[in-house]
């Protein structure tokens, strides 16, 4: 993955620098070198996607602007375009959710709510990676179809 700007260089090395600092010792020494470009990878990963999150906020916070919902630059409260577009974003998520498994609920609140790794999700709810991974992606899928067959 290929970082857009130096702020974002910047934040990935020094994450992998703390992860190099924090775990690396635990790491055999013929396989820190491999050990290390996975994590650089997976950061890198990460911080591409908090970009592009904010590079979306960001697009869809001038689109509101521009048709008369966002943020109230006075009162920093939302306009009521756009509170009323996220109540409705917000309202159908829940139905949505409500289709979900208590396991498949548990599972999405693990890693968005409370931003778990899909490692400490594993180890959490004492599953292979493998199983906490498959588990997020069939939730997010049963999402998608429970809100696409809305829309």
């Amino acid at each position: 993955m290929r970082l857009k700007n130096d702020l974002d260089v910047e934040a990935c090395l020094n994450r992998v620098f703390e992860k190099l600092w924090l775990q690396g010792h635990e790491v055999a020494p013929v396989a820190r070198r491999s050990w290390l470009f996975v994590v650089a990878r997976n950061e890198a990963a990460l911080v591409g996607r908090h970009a592009a999150r904010r590079s979306i906020e960001r697009a869809g916070n001038e689109e509101l602007e521009s048709s008369g919902g966002g943020v109230d630059p006075k009162t920093e409260t939302l306009m009521p375009l756009d509170a009323l577009l996220r109540n409705e974003q917000i309202e159908k998520l829940r139905l949505a959710g409500r289709e979900l498994s208590d396991q498949q609920a548990e599972i999405l609140r693990f890693r968005f709510y409370d931003d778990l790794t899909f490692r400490e999700i594993a180890d959490r709810l004492q599953i292979p990676l493998g199983t906490a991974l498959t588990r997020v992606r069939a939730a997010i899928l049963k999402l998608r179809k429970s809100l696409d067959d809305e829309g």
